[in-house]
């Protein structure tokens, strides 16, 4: 698994499409089908419902973009209003996709929300981030359609 953070619009999906031009790009639309996606791109029974652990590596053969993960973490959020279940799916979702890179925004460097729900949205994101960092291979930060690797 590798992650790629950076500000709005800094180029990032550029620079993962440079690195895997055949890797199939998921976004904030259509993630659902990513949680169930399979070796071969396309869709799987079960998914990631099962135990992570039983998947094994069927997920090593594709490599698949994870694009504006923030959002999608904050869809996963207002659906579930759940922070373990979600933190649990993102868990399964590196397990079984060995081959996920994952772009997000940067969200902490800023002004703090007034809105408690955007605080917490902010302080969960900033925490999964920081989890997937540590679990990543490499880690690319992108300014200016530049990337720097920082691990």
């Amino acid at each position: 698994m590798e992650l790629i953070l950076g500000g709005y619009a800094q180029g990032k999906l550029d620079f993962a499409k440079s690195c895997y031009p055949d890797a199939v790009v998921f976004d904030d639309i259509n993630y659902r089908e990513l949680l169930s996606s399979d070796d071969s791109c396309g869709s799987v029974a079960g998914g990631l419902s099962g135990d992570a652990e039983s998947v094994g590596d069927i997920g090593e053969k594709c490599t698949k973009i994870w694009n504006h993960f923030n959002i999608s973490v904050k869809k996963m959020l207002e659906l579930s209003k759940n922070d373990d279940e979600v933190r649990e799916l993102i868990q399964k979702s590196i397990v079984f996709h060995k081959n996920l890179v994952i772009i997000s925004d940067e969200i902490g460097c800023g002004i703090v929300p007034m809105n408690a729900d955007d605080r917490h949205f902010r302080e969960f994101i900033g925490r999964i981030q920081c989890f997937l960092a540590e679990k990543a291979e490499r880690v690319f930060r992108v300014v200016c359609g530049i990337p720097q690797r920082i691990k």
